[in-house]
């Protein structure tokens, strides 16, 4: 509740010298309590006093995703202007100066909304993770909302341009730049769309529903369109990415599980163009399949915790989080409104046996005991856009530095002969969720982790070996060899059967050889 006794406070502190921007807030459920905000080239500082005691609190700026200007919307009648149950859907984005028919004409006030997920550790095992913070900035120093909004474009100018690596016109900071529409078309922003593939048959089948819940809130809190398609048919993400103008797009989100991401990665390398592509595409993953290796691995590599459920993460974005707490009454003021950081100023199965160029979590070779495994999306005979059936399947990419499949290896290769009960072969930490393959393996270190159990290992062990791969346990295990290396050949004896699949998929019974090619594309990381 707004203490209607407080008054405005001049800051008395120094300002740094590295400060763009800098405001006074008051706690509104709280006397005597009042805020310090500064915005510098590193982030947002928070210095709170409370009669005396002053806490420092800091929003670190590669933390925050954007920012967006709301103002109230006009309340039906007999409602309270800003009640407890006033939330963010109550609010209107300004874009522009143009009047909203529907605002509130009682609340002159501009309110600025900064979107942050800050790292934080986990009560258990101490795993970082982010977690989504909202800091609102509520200006009403002036009568006029027009004065208001220009204090808080001015607020959003400066955050959008250090979020982008721009420098901060400092000119349009000083309080005698009074050019409202000038502060507003300032603002920095990704002109191109991101692309969004997502399969809705992966994994459980929540694709569109992740996107909807998660991510959509994410890419509009930090003002970045997006085009959405829909997998329709086997192969329609390698043949999307293979035949359209992909420069159109600043990146590429997958929304699925490896398949989806083994599909673009190969369609990539269908192309000509593949090196400029995967230089200027960024890639995104977000894990929503029954094997999410690679995304998994990102964040492992980050020191993450979970990466498909993070309740601290998620529950704001899933529903409206209260703004205010109790109810106010106008003041020329600047106040904080909640704990949430809310201040105010003053006043679908397919084979993949063409290419090994597969670069999922699933990027595995598995020897005698491999599983297959099946792909699932959805079946549309009238799709006329892509027709994966007669797709081209000439391969690109970097040219291959191995002898020929048919030719003798060198005397600088390392050669190990005998009966395995298994050979399985990945460059990424984890193949799964709970799949820790590869405790020592990092992101574009130029490894492949070649794990060999050779025969007559124990029942006992085995069964070690099969407890301890969602902890990474499983290399310590007597029997287990897990060799890093650089290219690899499997040679299996004549006569001999067994099982051979790549990224899960079959492949004839023979010989088999890969390479790693290391930093070829950049991916999103949180």
């Amino acid at each position: 509740m707004t203490d209607n006794h407080q008054c405005v406070m001049e800051d008395g502190g120094q300002v740094h010298s590295n400060t763009l921007l800098e405001e006074t807030f008051y706690v509104t459920s709280k006397k005597n309590t009042y805020y310090k905000v500064r915005l510098t080239e590193k982030g947002l500082s928070l210095e709170k006093d409370n009669n005396g005691a002053t806490k420092v609190e800091t929003i670190v700026l590669n933390d925050i995703i954007g920012c967006r200007c709301m103002r109230s919307k006009r309340k039906s009648a007999g409602s309270c202007v800003c009640g407890p149950g006033t939330s963010r859907s109550q609010f209107k984005l300004v874009e522009s100066v143009e009047a909203y028919q529907s605002y509130d004409e009682f609340d002159t006030s501009a309110y600025l909304y900064i979107y942050a997920y800050t790292l934080k550790k986990a009560r258990m095992k101490g795993i970082k993770r982010r977690e989504r913070t909202t800091i609102t900035l509520r200006f009403r120093s002036f009568d006029k909302y027009e004065d208001n909004l220009r204090e808080a474009s001015r607020w959003r100018l400066a955050i959008k341009c250090l979020i982008v690596g721009l420098p901060v016109p400092k000119s349009f900071m000083s309080p005698s730049h009074e050019n409202l529409e000038s502060l507003i078309s300032a603002c920095p922003g990704e002109q191109r769309k991101i692309l969004v593939l997502l399969n809705p048959k992966s994994g459980p089948g929540r694709g569109r529903e992740t996107f909807q819940k998660r991510i959509h809130p994410i890419l509009s809190e930090a003002e970045r369109p997006y085009d959405v398609h829909i997998t329709k048919c086997p192969n329609y993400a390698r043949e999307f990415v293979r035949t359209r103008d992909i420069y159109q797009w600043s990146g590429l989100l997958m929304v699925g599980g490896d398949g989806i991401v083994f599909e673009v990665v190969n369609g990539l390398f269908q192309r000509p163009d593949w090196e400029k592509a995967l230089k200027e595409l960024s890639l995104g993953v977000i894990p929503c399949g029954s094997g999410n290796g690679l995304a998994k691995s990102i964040a492992y590599a980050k020191q993450y915790s979970k990466i498909s459920e993070s309740k601290s993460f998620h529950d704001a974005i899933d529903g409206d989080p209260a703004i205010f707490d109790g109810s106010f009454d106008s003041c020329d003021d600047n106040e904080i409104i909640s704990d949430n950081i809310t201040l105010e100023t003053e006043a679908e199965r397919r084979q993949r046996l063409d290419s090994f160029y597969s670069a999922t979590s699933a990027k595995s070779t598995y020897f005698s005991t491999g599983s297959i495994s099946s792909y699932h999306s959805i079946d549309d005979p009238n799709n006329e856009d892509i027709d994966p059936e007669n797709s081209s399947q000439v391969m690109y990419g970097p040219s291959s530095r191995l002898p020929a499949l048919t030719s003798e290896v060198s005397n600088s290769w390392t050669q190990i002969e005998g009966e395995f009960v298994m050979v399985h072969a990945a460059y990424q930490s984890h193949l799964g969720q709970d799949y820790f393959f590869a405790p020592r393996a990092k992101l574009a270190d130029g490894v492949i982790w070649l794990m060999i159990i050779k025969a007559g290992i124990t029942r006992a062990n085995l069964l070690q070996f099969l407890l301890g791969l969602n902890n990474g346990t499983h290399v310590t295990r007597s029997g287990v060899d897990m060799i890093p290396v650089k290219a690899f050949r499997i040679e299996p004896e004549e006569g001999a059967n067994g099982y051979i699949t790549v990224d899960g998929e079959k492949v004839d019974y023979g010989p088999l050889q890969a390479e790693i090619f290391p930093s070829l594309a950049s991916v999103m990381s949180p």
